[in-house]
């Protein structure tokens, strides 16, 4: 915001037009990455499903902080470099996590279980018996299912899920993120975690 001020006083107008346009992503990335702190309006967040459907994808994300961060090295500043650089190496690594984790998953949706199995693993899961889970205990179910997951990847695919209460998800939840998430075939099964 200091810079997109200096710059008005220096007349660098598209100096400008880039911090205010870094200004408003970064925004948004907050908002995208503190869902638990600040949450967006209602109106806000349907918008954002609707015309910027990618960013419900983890490499959705990671194209748009790649993005970001190659706007602010064009800044040409050292700081800007180091930030632009961050931001970088932050939307590859997202990309590169929901590759590793479509991979891992994929073999979790070719296999078949019934409702029935599906909730009698959720149930032995829910150690609180509350009707929900946690990410760790998300993360305990998909090993029951001998899916190995990162905590990266795990939260990654918990991201994904509508939850039932703060961070916890249900079992109509889960079962919806079983039945409808999709593979991108064309990015050799990017796991696409629909919601």
């Amino acid at each position: 915001i200091l810079g997109l001020i200096g710059r008005f006083v220096t007349l660098h107008w598209l100096s400008m037009v880039m911090d205010a346009y870094l200004t408003v992503l970064g925004l948004l990335v907050i908002f995208l990455e503190g869902k638990r702190y600040a949450k967006l309006p209602k109106d806000v967040d349907g918008m954002l499903r609707k015309y910027a459907f990618f960013l419900d994808f983890i490499w959705g994300r990671g194209c748009l902080y790649f993005f970001i961060g190659s706007l602010q090295i064009a800044q040409a500043s050292i700081l800007d470099i180091t930030v632009g650089g961050f931001m970088c190496f932050v939307g590859v690594t997202y990309i590169v996590s929901g590759r590793r984790t479509a991979k891992k998953l994929e073999g979790l949706r070719k296999s078949l279980f019934s409702e029935a199995e599906l909730r009698r693993k959720f149930e032995a899961a829910d150690v609180e018996n509350r009707g929900s889970l946690s990410c760790e205990q998300f993360q305990n179910m998909l090993q029951q299912f001998g899916i190995v997951l990162t905590m990266t990847e795990v939260e990654s695919a918990f991201l994904s899920i509508e939850k039932v209460e703060e961070e916890r998800i249900g079992f109509a939840q889960f079962v919806h993120w079983w039945t409808t998430a999709e593979f991108d075939n064309d990015q050799k099964a990017q796991f696409a975690l629909s919601v």
